[in-house]
């Protein structure tokens, strides 16, 4: 009786996990796609001069869940947006059009703001490519740290 019984409890427990794998499957990606959860949504009815504008903020939020991901601009696509790289290859550099990445102060002059707004000047298609366009909150957040300055904090 044991050994049918430890028999069930076996089957039981394979039947289970096989149950819970694919369950889980429709979640699982292969190595080529790419996953992105989009941050919260900053801000969210604040008014603009309460909003922590800083480049802490833009890094976490925007730059590093959205963009610098393996195949995007975590490696070896310009710009590296990685955590530790993104500052110094953004502000100041200019991009493959020739236009600023960054434009401390000028928003409407910064290409990596114009890339992902989508503005009608830009080459190629609006960033972040293959995922969910920036929210208001996070295309805000990103207008109003630039406009601010671009300050690395």
């Amino acid at each position: 009786m044991k050994s049918l019984s430890m028999r069930f409890a076996v089957a039981v427990a394979v039947g289970f996990a096989a149950l819970v794998l694919t369950g889980c499957s429709g979640s699982i990606t292969s190595s080529t796609e790419m996953v992105f959860d989009p941050p919260d949504d900053v801000g969210m009815g604040e008014p603009a001069d309460s909003i922590d504008a800083s480049f802490t903020q833009v890094r976490g939020r925007i730059l590093v869940p959205s963009c610098a991901l393996s195949g995007c601009h975590g490696d070896f696509e310009f710009p590296n947006l990685s955590a530790s790289n993104a500052y110094g290859n953004t502000v100041g550099v200019a991009s493959s059009s020739g236009q600023p990445l960054i434009d401390p102060g000028s928003p409407s002059s910064s290409y990596l703001y114009l890339k992902v707004t989508n503005h009608a000047s830009i080459q190629g298609g609006q960033m972040p490519r293959g995922g969910p366009q920036l929210s208001e909150e996070l295309t805000e957040l990103l207008r109003l740290w630039i406009e601010r300055g671009a300050l690395n904090d």
